[in-house]
C-alpha cells in the first residue's frame, strides 16, 4: 500500500553532515552494534545496522500477527506559496525487518570513514575476524531481563544467534 501525502513547512530541510553532504532523516535499519579493534597493528571499526521490530509503530516479534511498522519516506519538495515549501511523502506498511547492513573501516587510513570496506574481498580476513568479535561481544554483553527473554528480541550480529 502506498499513499502520497504532503506537509507544509516554512523552510526547506537542510540536513548536512560535517563535510556538507546532504542526508535524509534516520530510517530503518537504525539500530547499531559496533566493535573497534586492532588487527595486525591497524585500527578497524566494524558495524552492523539492523531493523528492530521491538521499536516499530506496532512492535513485537517480526512476522507475528499485527506486528507492523508505518514507514514514511520523503520523495522531494517544491516551493508552494510564498515562504512555504510542499514536501511529498510516500507511506507504506512493512511487516518484515529490513536486511542487515554492514560497515567496516580502516581507521588508520580512513579516519573520516568515507570508504566502506565491508564485503570487499581484499579485506575478507579482517572482516571475518571483526564479525566473529562482534558476535562474541554481543553474546557476552546482551542482557536478558530476570523475567525471561523478550518476545521479538533481535539476534546477535550476522550469525543470527541470540
Amino acid at each position: 500500500m502506498s499513499t502520497s501525502i504532503w506537509v507544509r513547512s516554512t523552510t526547506p530541510s537542510s540536513k548536512k553532515n560535517f563535510i556538507g553532504i546532504a542526508y535524509d532523516s534516520v530510517a530503518q535499519p537504525n539500530h547499531i552494534e559496533s566493535v573497534i579493534a586492532v588487527i595486525d597493528g591497524v585500527l578497524w571499526k566494524y558495524s552492523r545496522y539492523f531493523d528492530n521490530p521491538q521499536y516499530w509503530s506496532d512492535p513485537g516479534a517480526a512476522g507475528a500477527n499485527g506486528v507492523k511498522d508505518l514507514v514514511v519516506k520523503q520523495h522531494g519538495r517544491e516551493k508552494a506559496d510564498e515562504g512555504t515549501w510542499r514536501r511529498m511523502y510516500e507511506q507504506r506498511v512493512k511487516t518484515q525487518p529490513a536486511a542487515d547492513q554492514f560497515e567496516m573501516y580502516n581507521l588508520a587510513d580512513d579516519p573520516m570513514e568515507l570508504a566502506n570496506l565491508a564485503g570487499n574481498a581484499a579485506f575478507a580476513a579482517q572482516e571475518k575476524q571483526l564479525k566473529t568479535l562482534l558476535t562474541e561481544q554481543c553474546a557476552a554483553k546482551r542482557l536478558t531481563p530476570a523475567s525471561g527473554t523478550v518476545p521479538g528480541a533481535v539476534a546477535c550480529a550476522a550469525t543470527g544467534s541470540k
